[in-house]
C-alpha cells in the first residue's frame, strides 16, 4: 500500500515535472534565447497590449532604434502548392532576410533569402521546413535547387530550415521572401528582435513608443516582450498551477505512508525493545527507521517512474495545444534527477514522524513502550497527519470545484452569435493575385453559386470569423468632427459579404445591413459594434455619422450598428467596425462560413464542387464547424478542469485511506478499553460513538484547516483561472459535505469492529 501510494503521488509529479521542464525550463532552440523579443504595439486605453506592428513603425524601429542588435518581420503567408496532384494549402510566412540571423540560426540545408529577394520583382525562392523536406522531398540532399509550384508561380527551393525552429509556437511548411511597404500602415507583422548586451525589456519598450509612427491621438504605444515568455503563453500558468496541485498529492500521499509507518512501529514495539537491551541507542534505532524509509522510497520512485509515462501520455492528450507538448520526454536527465529527488525527500518527510516518535517514546532506555503517555502522544501525531490530509483534500477538492462552476459560467457566456449548424473553412486565393478584380470576383461568383445551392440557408465571407481567428485591430479610427485625444477609437475591423449578420446570425442593433448597392465607386460605408458605438458617440445616434480609415480616402459612413460579438467565451466584447468586401479590393475575405440544412459532409462535397467549378487548383483548407471551433476555444479551461479534478479526487481517494487506516489502527489499540467500557455496561452503540467521535472531530479540524486554505487558494486561482471568483462559498461547502460524508464512512468499519470486541478475549490477551 505504501508503494502504491508513493507511486502515485512521485509518478504524478514527476508527469507534470516532465511537462514543466519541456515547456519552462528548456531553453528555446536559439543562439542566446534570453535575449530575443517580441515587439507589439499596444493601445492600452482599450485593454489592447499585444496588436501585430505595421511595416511603417518596423521601419522606423530598423531605423531608429538602438537597443537592438537586429530587428526581423515575418507575416503569416496564404500559399498554395500545386503541379502535383491535388491542390494542397501549406502554413507559410513571408519572412524578412534577416529573421534567422537574428535568431541566430542558419539552414541545414543551403542558404538564407538575400536582400535583393526581400524587393519586387526578384526570382521566387523558398526555405522549406524540415518536416515538408522529409514529407515533399524524403530527405533527399539534393532538394535545394529543386522547384515547387506555389501560388501558380515556380518557386525554386534555396534552403531547408533546422528540425526544431517554433516561431511563437507555431510551424510553418515555406518560408518566403517578405516584400514590404514600409509606409503601410497595415497592422500585419510579427516583429522579432536582439537586444543589445545590457539592455533591458523597459529600456527597449521606452524606446520603440517614443519612436512609433501611429497619428497623433490614436492611443496606440509599444511593448518589448520576452520571447520565451510569448512562447510559452497562458498555458505556462497552466502547468505550473497543476504541478502545485500534484505537490498537494504527493504531500498527501506522505502523510499517509507516514501513519501506515507508524501503526507498523506499534506491531514491532517487542523487537524495537530487543534492540535496545542488545545496546542501540535511540539514534541508531531513528536512523534504522530512516533508512527503512529510504527504500520504501526508492521502491516508489520506481514505481513512480513507471506512472510518470502513462501519465504524460494522458496530459498530452489531454493538452489544448498537443503539438506544443509533443516533444515531453521522461527520459531526459533533468527528469531522472527529479525524481529521484523527490524519492528521496518523500522519504525523508515520511519517516522523520516515526523515527522522531522513536526517540521521544524512549526506546534506548528499554521502558515499558505501552504506557498511556506513549501511546496518546503517537494518537496525537497519526491524529495530526489525518487532519493535514483532509486539509490539503479540501483545498484540492474545492479548487476542482471552483475550475468547474468557472468552466459552467464560461460555458453559458452568449457569444453575440450563433455557431451552432455552421461549416466553416479557409478558401485562400494566392497572395500575389490579392487585389486584382479576378481576386473580387471569384468570392462573389463562389457566393452566388453556393447561396443557389440547395439546403444552403447562409453563406458568410470574412478574412477573420469568430472562433477562428481574432483579426486585426485598427490603429485607429477618426471620429468626424472630433479633435485631441478623443478623436481616435481603436478597434478590430473585418471585411465581409452582404449575407454575414444574418448567416452569422449577429443581430443587428440599429439601420441595416451592407446589399449589394455597397459595391466598389459607391459611398463608403460601415457597420460597427455596440462597444464601438457607445465609445465613439456615448448616448448618441450612431447611424449616419461618419469615421475616417486609412485605407479609405473618404470618410465611411456608418449605415448599422450590430450587437458585440466575443472571440472566445473567454474574451470580453471588442469594439468591431465591419466593411463590404467588395468596396476594399485590397483585402480578400478567405475564410468562409455556410448554414446549411443539410448534413457537414454533404455542405463540404457542395462547397468542394462550387470551388472546383471556379478554380480547379484552388484547395480547400481548415474544415471544421462551429461547435467544433467553440469546443476549441474551451479547451483549455477542459485542460485546467479535468487534470484539477484528477489529482482533487486522487487526494480525497489517499485521504479516506489514511482516516480509515488511522481509525482502524486506534480502534485496535484501543481494544481493552473497549473490552472494560462493554464488560461494565456500555452498550455497543455507545462503544461505536466513541470510535465515531474521534474520527469526527479529526475531520472537522481537517476541514477547518482545510476551509482556511482554501480561502487563501481561491484568491490565487482567481488570478489563474478565468471565471473562477473568490468569493464562492457555496463550492467550498459542497466539497466541505461530500468530504465529511466520506470520512463518515471511512470510520463505519472501525467503529463497528470495536463495538464487537468480545470483552473476555479483550482482557485475556491484555
Amino acid at each position: 500500500m505504501a508503494v502504491l501510494t508513493l507511486g502515485l503521488g512521485i509518478g504524478a509529479t514527476t508527469a507534470l515535472f516532465s511537462v514543466v521542464n519541456a515547456w519552462l525550463l528548456r531553453p528555446l532552440p536559439f543562439h542566446q534565447p534570453d535575449h530575443l523579443v517580441v515587439v507589439w504595439e499596444t493601445v492600452p486605453s482599450a485593454g489592447i497590449l499585444e496588436n501585430t506592428p505595421a511595416p511603417a513603425s518596423f521601419a522606423a524601429w530598423q531605423e531608429h532604434a538602438t537597443s537592438f542588435a537586429g530587428l526581423a518581420a515575418w507575416s503569416i503567408l496564404t500559399t498554395n502548392l500545386t503541379g502535383a496532384g491535388d491542390p494542397v494549402r501549406l502554413e507559410a510566412i513571408a519572412a524578412s532576410a534577416d529573421l534567422l540571423p537574428v535568431l541566430g540560426v542558419s539552414p541545414r540545408l543551403g542558404r538564407n533569402f538575400t536582400p535583393e529577394e526581400t524587393r519586387p520583382g526578384a526570382d521566387a525562392v523558398a526555405l522549406i521546413s524540415h518536416g515538408f523536406w522529409r514529407s515533399q522531398f524524403g530527405g533527399a540532399h539534393d532538394a535545394v535547387g529543386r522547384r515547387l509550384m506555389l501560388d501558380g508561380r515556380s518557386t525554386e527551393v534555396i534552403g531547408v530550415l533546422p528540425e526544431s525552429l517554433p516561431l511563437l509556437g507555431f510551424s510553418f511548411d515555406v518560408w518566403r521572401p517578405l516584400l514590404l511597404d514600409r509606409t503601410s500602415e497595415s497592422r500585419m507583422l510579427w516583429v522579432f528582435g536582439r537586444l543589445r548586451p545590457g539592455v533591458s525589456l523597459e529600456q527597449a519598450s521606452a524606446e520603440v513608443s517614443n519612436i512609433g509612427t501611429s497619428r497623433p491621438g490614436s492611443g496606440m504605444t509599444a511593448r518589448v516582450a520576452a520571447l520565451h515568455e510569448q512562447t510559452v503563453g497562458s498555458l505556462g500558468q497552466d502547468v505550473l498551477m497543476l504541478f502545485a496541485a500534484t505537490a498537494l498529492v504527493l504531500l498527501i500521499a506522505c502523510a499517509n505512508v507516514a501513519s501506515l509507518t507508524l501503526a507498523r512501529l506499534s506491531a514491532r514495539q517487542q523487537e524495537l525493545v530487543v534492540r535496545s537491551a542488545l545496546g542501540a541507542s535511540r539514534t541508531r534505532i531513528a536512523a534504522q527507521i530512516l533508512i527503512e524509509s529510504l527504500a520504501l522510497g526508492a521502491a516508489g520512485g520506481g514505481a513512480g517512474l513507471l506512472i510518470t509515462g502513462w501519465a504524460v501520455k494522458g496530459i498530452v492528450s489531454l493538452a489544448p495545444r498537443a503539438e506544443r507538448l509533443a516533444d515531453v520526454a521522461i527520459l531526459e536527465p533533468r527528469v531522472f534527477v527529479f525524481a529521484l529527488g523527490a524519492s528521496t525527500l518523500t522519504a525523508m518527510l515520511f519517516g522523520i514522524a516515526p523515527a522522531m516518535q522513536a526517540v521521544v517514546s524512549g526506546l534506548g532506555n528499554g521502558v515499558r513502550l505501552e504506557g498511556r503517555g506513549v501511546v496518546a502522544r503517537r494518537h496525537r501525531l497519526l491524529s495530526g497527519l489525518v487532519v493535514a490530509e483532509i486539509a490539503l483534500a479540501l483545498a484540492l477538492l474545492s479548487s476542482a470545484g471552483l475550475v468547474l462552476r468557472g468552466f459552467v459560467r464560461l460555458s453559458n457566456v452568449e457569444l453575440g452569435f450563433s455557431p451552432e449548424g455552421l461549416l466553416v473553412l479557409d478558401i485562400p486565393r494566392p497572395s500575389p493575385v490579392a487585389g486584382s478584380p479576378g481576386h473580387t470576383a471569384f468570392y462573389t461568383q463562389l457566393e452566388e453559386r453556393l447561396a443557389a445551392s440547395a439546403g444552403v440557408r447562409g453563406v458568410a465571407l470574412s478574412q477573420a470569423l469568430p472562433l477562428r481567428s481574432i483579426g486585426s485591430m485598427g490603429g485607429g479610427f477618426v471620429i468626424e468632427g472630433r479633435t485631441g485625444d478623443d478623436a481616435s477609437t481603436p478597434a478590430y475591423w473585418r471585411i465581409v459579404n452582404a449575407d454575414y449578420f444574418r448567416t452569422m446570425q449577429i443581430p443587428l442593433k440599429q439601420g441595416r445591413t451592407f446589399t449589394p448597392d455597397d459595391r466598389e465607386g459607391s459611398p463608403a460605408v460601415a457597420i460597427v459594434s455596440e462597444s464601438f458605438a457607445k465609445r465613439a458617440w456615448p448616448g448618441e445616434r450612431a447611424v449616419d455619422r461618419r469615421i475616417g480609415w486609412g485605407n479609405f480616402e473618404t470618410p465611411l459612413t456608418v449605415v448599422g450598428v450590430a450587437a458585440d460579438i466575443r472571440h472566445s467565451r473567454g474574451s470580453a466584447p471588442g469594439p468591431h467596425v465591419y466593411m463590404p468586401f467588395a468596396q476594399v479590393p485590397a483585402w480578400s475575405p478567405s475564410q468562409l462560413a455556410l448554414r446549411s440544412d443539410r448534413g457537414t459532409a454533404a455542405a463540404i462535397d457542395i462547397v468542394r464542387a462550387a470551388v472546383r467549378g471556379l478554380d480547379p487548383d484552388q484547395p480547400l483548407a481548415g474544415i471544421s464547424t462551429g461547435e467544433a471551433l467553440l469546443s476549441r476555444t474551451m479547451g483549455r479551461r477542459r485542460f485546467q478542469l479535468t487534470l484539477v479534478s484528477l489529482f482533487a479526487g486522487l487526494a480525497a481517494v489517499l485521504a479516506l485511506v489514511g482516516i480509515y487506516g488511522v481509525m482502524s489502527f486506534v480502534a485496535g489499540q484501543a481494544g481493552r478499553e473497549m473490552g472494560i467500557r462493554l464488560a461494565l455496561g456500555a452498550t455497543p452503540s455507545q462503544v461505536r460513538w466513541i470510535v465515531l467521535r474521534q474520527g469526527l472531530l479529526m475531520t472537522a479540524a481537517g476541514l477547518a484547516l482545510g476551509l482556511a486554505l482554501t480561502r487563501f487558494g481561491s484568491g490565487l486561482l482567481e488570478g489563474f483561472v478565468v471565471g473562477v471568483t473568490g468569493d464562492d462559498l457555496l463550492t467550498p461547502a459542497c466539497a466541505a459535505a461530500l468530504l465529511s460524508g466520506a470520512a463518515l464512512l471511512a470510520c463505519v468499519a472501525p467503529a463497528r469492529r470495536a463495538s464487537n470486541t468480545d470483552p473476555l478475549v479483550a482482557l485475556r490477551t491484555e
